[in-house]
Order: C-alpha cells, then structure tokens, then sequence
C-alpha cells in the first residue's frame, strides 16, 4: 500500500513539474526525402517530436486530443505542407465544420510550418493550421511562412473555440499571396501576444490578423487580446481588422488591442459595423497605446462600436463612417 502511494506521489509530482504525460511517443526523421504522412495519422494522446531537418508530407495532418508537436528547436524543424490541397483543407486541422466534441489539449512549438504559396500562389481556403471546435491550444515559438489562405484560421464548429493562446511566433508571407496571417471567425479567450508579422495580405484581403464573424448566432468573438505584436511592410486594409458585417445575429466584444508597433500599412487599426441600434452593437473595445508609423491612409479608424476607450489622438471615426453611424460613446 505505501509502495503504490509513493508511485501515485511520484506520478503526480512529475506531471506537476515537468507536464502533462502521453499515451504513446512518436519520433520522425525530418530528412527531406521520404513522405512522412502515413507515421502520423489522425493522432491522438500522443507526444510527437521531429527531428532537425525538413519533413515532406504528401497529405494533411487531423491532430485530436491531448496531442503535442514539438520541432527540435528555433528554425531547425520544417514541416513542408503538401501542393495543391482541395478545397477549404488546411495542412493541419483540428477539428472540422461537423465537430460536436472539443479537440482538447494541443500544444504546437518550435515548428517551421512552411506552405506552397511561392509555386501555386493564392488559395483563400488552403490554411496552415485550422482550429474548428479547439479548447486548451497552445500554439508558440513556430514560424508560420508562404502560406496560401491563412497561417492560422479560427473557424466554426458545432462546438466552440476557446482558451487559445498564439504567443511568440514569426509569421511570413514572403510575396503577399496569401489572405490573413490569423482569421477569427468564431472563438472567445484568445490571445495573440508577442508574434511577429512581415509582408502577408493581397491587397483585397483584410489584414494581417482579422476578427470577423460570419452570420448566424453560433458566431461569436469575445475576449480577445492582440497585445505586444510586431507588424510590418502588411497588405490588405489594415494590419489589425475587425470587421462585423452581419448585424442582430453575431456578438463580438471584450476586445483589446494594446501595446502593439505597426510599421508602413494602409492603416493600423481598422475597426468597423454595420449601422445598427445600440442594443446589438459591439461594445467594450480597448484600444491604447499602439505605435502606428508611416500608415497611408490613417492611423486608426473606429465605426459604430459602443464603449471604446482609445487612447490616441489619430483616431477618425468620420471617413466612410457617417454622423448618424459614429461610435455611441468614447471614453479616454
């Protein structure tokens, strides 16, 4: 009996220290010649380490619960994304537009997630990695580069996003044919903090990272914090996007946007609704002490959202905004 609660202790004080512990172990030769797609299918309960170097898959990867990726350090892994994916199929999903359970419990570190924008361009709906229905995801010290649609998309599910952390990574677009470096559709207590941003976004598409509800009650984005970003030489409308075009249906407040260096965009900061009454309208919006240099057409523009604080003098909250559709209240 003392012998099985000193094990149980032990087991305990190890998780406590050194982390959650899997079922299985799975180590990949990243060698840059032979297709790793069959080791690592539809994973699940399982710690996965790759080795320096380039891993090629042929299709993409479905991760499920309780699963970790880890490279061997910064820069040193790269996993290649296949050429030419279907329709609305990311490199790398968890979950999908059907989950009715969370994928739980995923972290993602130390990778070079590496798309095909330079030989088949622009794919709006091809992602690098895809949450639909992600709770507990960690995703940090990766770089994201070349990527066709999104680096990161937060998508529907039947189930919702939550508890998101996107902290410390590099995200590249390399020659702007792509669509956003992170795209919120649907998801609450997400933050997006210390990341690095450099030359993503056609010019037709939002920006660098973009909220943006679809229709339909489902759809929701609160709590989000985009702090302590780096953004430069960003495409699209702005380098910060949050777009609510589908008025009454969608909620989407408790945004923060703080401490972040944006550097020669269209704009920094572009906030806009549809004209709507005061009871639907997104509310509670912090928007402070951003550095916004050399934007060429304003700083900051901010339409029919209630209760924002900003604290900036170059906010506008007139052009393409009308007097009858102006924010309800700002407080400094």
């Amino acid at each position: 009996m003392l012998k099985n609660k000193s094990v149980f202790i032990f087991l305990c004080c190890f998780l406590f220290i050194y982390g959650k512990a899997y079922a299985n172990e799975i180590n990949i030769l990243c060698d840059g010649k032979n297709d790793v797609s069959g080791k690592l299918s539809n994973l699940g309960d399982v710690n996965i380490n790759f080795t320096e170097g380039t891993c090629i898959f042929s299709q993409p990867l479905v991760i499920n619960s309780n699963v970790s990726l880890n490279g061997a350090g910064n820069n040193k892994t790269i996993l290649k994304a296949p050429g030419n994916l279907p329709h609305d199929i990311s490199f790398i999903s968890l979950g999908n537009n059907e989950s009715t359970k969370p994928v739980r419990d995923v972290s993602i570190h130390n990778l070079t997630l590496y798309g095909q924008n330079e030989e088949f361009g622009f794919s709006e709906h091809n992602h690098l990695l895809s949450l639909k229905g992600a709770e507990n995801a960690t995703i940090s010290n990766n770089r994201f580069l070349a990527f066709q649609g999104d680096a990161i998309y937060i998508g529907r599910a039947k189930v919702k996003n939550k508890n998101i952390q996107i902290k410390n990574n590099y995200f590249d677009g390399l020659n702007y044919k792509n669509r956003n470096a992170i795209s919120i559709i649907t998801g609450g207590d997400i933050d997006i903090e210390s990341n690095y941003f450099y030359r993503t976004t056609m010019r037709n598409m939002p920006g660098a990272i973009d909220l943006e509800p679809n229709n339909g009650s489902q759809h929701f984005i609160q709590r989000v914090n985009i702090k302590n970003n780096k953004f430069l030489s960003i495409g699209g409308k702005a380098a910060i996007v949050v777009s609510i075009r589908h008025i009454y249906n969608t909620k989407i407040n408790n945004i923060t946007i703080v401490d972040n260096k944006i550097y020669n965009t269209k704009r920094g900061v572009y906030v806009y609704a549809k004209n709507q009454n005061s009871s639907s309208m997104p509310h509670d919006f912090n928007i402070s002490n951003n550095r916004i240099i050399g934007a060429n057409i304003r700083p900051l523009l901010v339409c029919n959202i209630q209760k924002v604080k900003v604290a900036s003098k170059d906010v506008d909250f007139n052009s393409y905004c009308p007097l009858t559709q102006r924010a309800l209240s700002l407080m400094n």
